[in-house]
Protein backbone atom coordinates (compact mmCIF):
# COMPACT_ATOMS: atom_id res chain seq x y z
CA UNK A 1 0.00 0.00 0.00
CA UNK A 2 1.04 3.60 -0.38
CA UNK A 3 1.06 4.06 3.42
CA UNK A 4 3.53 1.17 3.81
CA UNK A 5 5.66 2.59 1.00
CA UNK A 6 5.81 5.97 2.75
CA UNK A 7 6.90 4.30 6.00
CA UNK A 8 9.61 2.37 4.17
CA UNK A 9 10.85 5.47 2.33
CA UNK A 10 11.12 7.31 5.65
CA UNK A 11 13.02 4.41 7.25
CA UNK A 12 15.65 4.17 4.48
CA UNK A 13 18.17 7.02 4.41
CA UNK A 14 18.99 6.42 0.73
CA UNK A 15 15.35 6.21 -0.42
CA UNK A 16 14.03 8.67 -2.97
CA UNK A 17 11.51 10.92 -1.19
CA UNK A 18 8.77 10.51 -3.81
CA UNK A 19 6.88 7.22 -4.06
CA UNK A 20 7.32 5.91 -7.62
CA UNK A 21 4.32 4.61 -9.56
CA UNK A 22 5.84 3.93 -13.00
CA UNK A 23 8.67 1.50 -13.76
CA UNK A 24 10.33 4.05 -16.06
CA UNK A 25 10.55 6.59 -13.20
CA UNK A 26 12.57 4.13 -11.15
CA UNK A 27 15.42 4.12 -13.68
CA UNK A 28 16.28 7.79 -13.16
CA UNK A 29 15.99 7.39 -9.39
CA UNK A 30 18.44 4.47 -9.50
CA UNK A 31 20.76 6.46 -11.77
CA UNK A 32 20.81 9.23 -9.16
CA UNK A 33 22.03 6.75 -6.54
CA UNK A 34 18.77 6.68 -4.59
CA UNK A 35 16.51 3.72 -3.77
CA UNK A 36 13.12 3.84 -5.49
CA UNK A 37 10.21 2.82 -3.31
CA UNK A 38 7.43 1.80 -5.65
CA UNK A 39 3.67 1.34 -5.56
CA UNK A 40 2.84 0.65 -9.19
CA UNK A 41 -0.60 -0.63 -10.06
CA UNK A 42 -1.35 -3.00 -12.91
CA UNK A 43 -5.02 -3.89 -13.24
CA UNK A 44 -5.70 -7.53 -12.45
CA UNK A 45 -2.22 -8.26 -11.09
CA UNK A 46 -1.38 -8.83 -7.45
CA UNK A 47 1.07 -6.56 -5.65
CA UNK A 48 3.59 -9.40 -5.75
CA UNK A 49 3.19 -9.93 -9.50
CA UNK A 50 3.56 -6.20 -10.07
CA UNK A 51 6.71 -6.17 -7.93
CA UNK A 52 8.08 -9.11 -9.93
CA UNK A 53 7.40 -7.24 -13.18
CA UNK A 54 9.20 -4.18 -11.76
CA UNK A 55 12.22 -6.28 -10.79
CA UNK A 56 12.17 -7.89 -14.24
CA UNK A 57 12.00 -4.47 -15.95
CA UNK A 58 14.79 -3.01 -13.82
CA UNK A 59 16.95 -6.13 -13.71
CA UNK A 60 17.03 -5.95 -9.92
CA UNK A 61 16.42 -7.97 -6.81
CA UNK A 62 12.86 -8.18 -5.52
CA UNK A 63 12.43 -7.47 -1.81
CA UNK A 64 9.04 -8.58 -0.49
CA UNK A 65 8.28 -7.11 2.93
CA UNK A 66 5.34 -9.00 4.34
CA UNK A 67 3.55 -9.92 7.56
CA UNK A 68 5.31 -13.29 7.86
CA UNK A 69 8.96 -14.12 8.57
CA UNK A 70 9.53 -15.62 5.12
CA UNK A 71 8.27 -18.47 2.98
CA UNK A 72 6.96 -21.46 4.90
CA UNK A 73 7.17 -25.05 3.65
CA UNK A 74 3.39 -25.50 3.92
CA UNK A 75 0.33 -24.25 5.77
CA UNK A 76 0.57 -27.06 8.34
CA UNK A 77 1.26 -26.18 11.97
CA UNK A 78 4.67 -27.87 11.68
CA UNK A 79 5.66 -25.84 8.63
CA UNK A 80 9.29 -24.76 8.56
CA UNK A 81 10.67 -21.40 7.54
CA UNK A 82 12.62 -21.91 4.33
CA UNK A 83 15.93 -20.02 4.44
CA UNK A 84 16.42 -20.58 0.72
CA UNK A 85 14.23 -21.81 -2.13
CA UNK A 86 14.86 -22.33 -5.85
CA UNK A 87 12.78 -20.77 -8.62
CA UNK A 88 11.22 -24.17 -9.44
CA UNK A 89 10.43 -24.87 -5.77
CA UNK A 90 8.81 -21.44 -5.43
CA UNK A 91 6.52 -22.10 -8.40
CA UNK A 92 5.63 -25.60 -7.15
CA UNK A 93 4.87 -24.26 -3.66
CA UNK A 94 2.72 -21.42 -5.02
CA UNK A 95 0.72 -23.93 -7.07
CA UNK A 96 0.30 -26.29 -4.10
CA UNK A 97 -0.76 -23.54 -1.69
CA UNK A 98 -3.22 -22.03 -4.16
CA UNK A 99 -5.10 -25.35 -4.14
CA UNK A 100 -5.38 -25.59 -0.33
CA UNK A 101 -8.47 -24.09 1.35
CA UNK A 102 -6.28 -22.26 3.88
CA UNK A 103 -3.41 -21.84 1.44
CA UNK A 104 -1.94 -18.43 1.03
CA UNK A 105 1.39 -18.27 -0.75
CA UNK A 106 3.69 -15.28 -0.27
CA UNK A 107 3.89 -15.17 -4.08
CA UNK A 108 0.87 -16.08 -6.15
CA UNK A 109 1.37 -18.35 -9.15
CA UNK A 110 1.59 -15.47 -11.66
CA UNK A 111 4.29 -13.74 -9.58
CA UNK A 112 6.17 -17.03 -9.15
CA UNK A 113 6.09 -17.61 -12.93
CA UNK A 114 7.57 -14.15 -13.58
CA UNK A 115 10.28 -14.72 -10.97
CA UNK A 116 11.13 -18.10 -12.48
CA UNK A 117 11.15 -17.03 -16.14
CA UNK A 118 13.54 -14.14 -15.50
CA UNK A 119 15.43 -15.81 -12.64
CA UNK A 120 14.80 -12.81 -10.41
CA UNK A 121 16.65 -13.02 -7.14
CA UNK A 122 14.26 -12.23 -4.31
CA UNK A 123 14.19 -11.80 -0.55
CA UNK A 124 11.14 -12.30 1.66
CA UNK A 125 11.16 -10.94 5.19
CA UNK A 126 8.93 -9.48 7.87
CA UNK A 127 8.13 -5.83 7.19
CA UNK A 128 8.33 -4.63 10.79
CA UNK A 129 12.00 -5.48 11.32
CA UNK A 130 14.01 -2.61 9.81
CA UNK A 131 17.34 -3.91 11.18
CA UNK A 132 16.69 -7.27 9.51
CA UNK A 133 15.92 -5.46 6.23
CA UNK A 134 19.18 -3.54 6.51
CA UNK A 135 21.07 -6.80 7.09
CA UNK A 136 19.43 -8.37 4.03
CA UNK A 137 20.15 -5.36 1.81
CA UNK A 138 23.80 -5.21 2.86
CA UNK A 139 24.45 -8.91 2.27
CA UNK A 140 24.60 -9.94 5.92
CA UNK A 141 22.79 -12.84 7.56
CA UNK A 142 19.05 -12.10 7.85
CA UNK A 143 15.88 -13.78 9.01
CA UNK A 144 13.73 -14.63 6.04
CA UNK A 145 13.87 -16.47 2.72
CA UNK A 146 16.23 -16.06 -0.21
CA UNK A 147 14.94 -17.08 -3.65
CA UNK A 148 17.56 -17.92 -6.26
Amino acid sequence: SKANALLLAQALDAAHPKIITEFSEAVSVLDSGRIPVMVPHIAGASCEATAALAAEYLGGTLVNLTDVKGILSSTAKKAKLLKSISFDELLDLSLDLSLEPEGEAVFDTFAAQIIKRSRIKALVLKAEDVENLEAALTGREFGGTRIE
